[in-house]
């Protein structure tokens, strides 16, 4: 997430220089997707606070292992460390604000990967309330993922509206931490705009996309990654509102753009593959015999296509399969039709 990106800082009050260093080759190490890297210098550092007896950085140490195998999607070995950080938690260090809300995005994330909706929001409830109401030492430190995963967790259950109050805290963070034109609104625009679209209001999730859009493009060469990361989700999204109006012609523009710098397998391209089958579908609808046909062709290889890259298992994914289904069911009625 951006904002994590941005804002990521460790509390230097509970974390020692050697600590410090440890888990930062470790973070490192999971921003760039190598987890047995990470895993690696966590276990260095769990080993080391341990034999010291600092039992903070011991739980921190044992808390990222989690996080590792969270990304790992090994959720037994996550749901075991977590156990392991929590046991010394109330055996030694019960006031800790940091392990204790630590605990809470851990056990969060641990349902989150294990799809139970309903124990993510609560932890994220539980973590939430002890950053902001326990003293705890910064504790704007990492609310934006209790924010932004709260948002993402009642977008599952359908409670948009929720959703978008979650959001809003978040995008007002950012602002706070570095003002209304500075860095990283653009993924709270992007969320905003998700939310306000499925809620069937367009105006709204258009300005708020668009907002996105210029934003990321105006990111200083330096944050390119940032780029690269979420170009390809909020021009998707931008599209599918597009779609909606029937702005065919921008839809088109903003997909073919997409698929000049995407390859098959890049992130968010099943869902341009798929945005594109409903433009060949749209056009098709009202266009003449001859392109008629093409667009129905061109609607199905690409809701194939769409198909075959989609295969993780998460509740988007399953959605957006369920979406591809329907869509080929409509694309067959439709040649059915037009060929009788």
């Amino acid at each position: 997430m951006v904002s994590h990106l941005l804002l990521r800082a460790q509390n230097q009050s509970d974390v020692g220089m050697h600590s410090k260093t440890t888990l930062q080759k470790g973070d490192s190490c999971i921003q760039i997707w190598q987890f047995d890297c990470a895993l690696s210098h966590y276990l260095a550092e769990e080993a080391i606070s341990r034999k010291e007896g600092d039992w903070v950085n011991m739980c921190t140490a044992i808390l990222r292992q989690a996080k590792a195998y969270y990304y790992k999607k090994d959720f037994s070995r996550m749901q075991e460390l977590i156990l392991d950080a929590q046991a010394a938690y109330h055996t030694h260090i019960p006031s800790s604000c940091l392990i204790g809300s630590g605990l809470h995005e851990a056990y969060a994330m641990y349902f989150i990967g294990v799809e139970e909706v309903d124990s993510a929001i609560n932890h994220l409830m539980k973590g939430l309330h002890i950053k902001t109401t326990e003293n705890c030492l910064q504790p704007e430190v990492d609310i934006d993922f209790f924010y932004n995963n709260l948002g993402l967790q009642h977008e599952l259950k359908g409670d948009y509206e929720q959703a978008i109050s979650w959001y809003l805290q978040g995008l007002n963070l950012i602002e706070q931490k570095m003002g209304a034109s500075g860095l990283g609104q653009f993924y709270w625009h992007n969320k905003l705009g998700v939310s306000y679209k499925n809620k069937g209001l367009l105006d709204l999730a258009s300005h708020q996309f668009k907002l996105a859009y210029q934003q990321l493009n105006q990111l200083p060469a330096e944050l390119q990654f940032l780029h690269n990361i979420y170009y390809s989700s909020i021009s998707n999204n931008l599209a599918d509102v597009y779609l909606e109006e029937h702005k065919l012609d921008s839809a088109f523009y903003l997909l073919n753009e997409l698929l000049g710098v995407q390859t098959a397998y890049s992130k968010n391209a099943s869902l341009t593959y798929h945005n594109l089958a409903r433009a060949h579908f749209i056009a098709g609808q009202s266009a003449t015999a001859n392109s008629r046909a093409e667009h129905l062709r061109q609607a199905r290889v690409y809701a194939f296509k769409a198909l075959a890259i989609n295969t993780d298992s998460t509740n988007f994914k399953r959605i957006r399969a369920s979406s591809n289904y329907r869509l080929l069911g409509r694309i067959a009625l439709e040649t059915h039709q037009f060929e009788q």
